[in-house]
């Protein structure tokens, strides 16, 4: 093989290995985005209060009546030192 018929083979190998590569990546990013997404989905349909500066779940909900009684006695014994 003459030095000029080469440098067109090697080029066309390193555009195999860089399509490969984004082969690769592309695939890597399906998987991942597909795994992400039912998660999103799942944590967005969760009831939240909005408390200022983050969220968080509601406190109480589905709770019985003697339950939030409980909640609430307890509150006026020793109440929420604010700190």
């Amino acid at each position: 093989m003459a030095a000029g018929e080469q440098a067109p083979r090697l080029c066309r190998l390193v555009g195999i290995r860089d399509s490969y590569l984004f082969v690769f990546v592309l695939a890597i990013f399906v998987l991942v985005e597909g795994l992400l997404v039912p998660f999103v989905v799942r944590y967005r349909r969760q009831k939240r209060l909005r408390n200022g500066r983050r969220t968080m779940p509601a406190v109480g909900s589905g709770w019985t009546d003697e339950q939030m009684k409980a909640l609430t006695v307890f509150l006026q014994e020793s109440p929420p030192s604010g700190g």
